[in-house]
């Protein structure tokens, strides 16, 4: 499992999908659910794949809904 910091997730999503995002975007999504490991209260940590998985499975029901 690849763990990076947000703002390489924000790079992997750019790579992804043409758009990066923004820490406060990223913490909106953490709340509804995307991946992520919080190993002591200054950290997070997110796999890229994982949190790609998420999101077009998120947001490809909500478009479809």
């Amino acid at each position: 499992m690849n763990q990076v910091k947000w703002q390489a997730l924000s790079t992997h999503f750019e790579q992804k999908r043409g758009e990066g995002m923004s820490y406060h975007t990223i913490q909106a999504w953490m709340v509804r659910g995307m991946p992520y490991s919080q190993p002591s209260p200054h950290r997070i940590w997110f796999d890229p794949e994982a949190c790609w998985r998420w999101y077009l499975e998120t947001f490809t029901v909500e478009r479809a809904g």
